[in-house]
């Protein structure tokens, strides 16, 4: 059996509609502050997700911190030990 439509809306269709849709609800949302309790849940959703994406860039920050390199330590060392 033959569909009577074979296509849908175009892609550059879905794509105007979207951004129009956007547009919008950011438009509403700054005028009337309207999205604010939902914007609140979806944060408490979004943020263990937030947390592990930036896990990886913490500890490297942390092991680049810490980690102190063998000619660092002997360097300090010498410091320490004329001091």
């Amino acid at each position: 059996m033959n569909p009577i439509f074979k296509h849908g809306p175009s892609a550059q269709h879905r794509l105007v509609l979207v951004l129009f849709c956007s547009i919008l609800l950011i438009f509403f949302d700054h005028k009337m502050a309207s999205f604010e309790s939902l914007r609140g849940y979806l944060q408490s959703m979004v943020s263990p997700l937030q947390y592990l994406a930036n896990t990886p860039k913490l500890a490297m920050t942390w092991i680049s911190t810490n980690v102190a390199t063998r000619s660092q330590l002997m360097a300090e060392n010498q410091r320490v030990s004329f001091e």
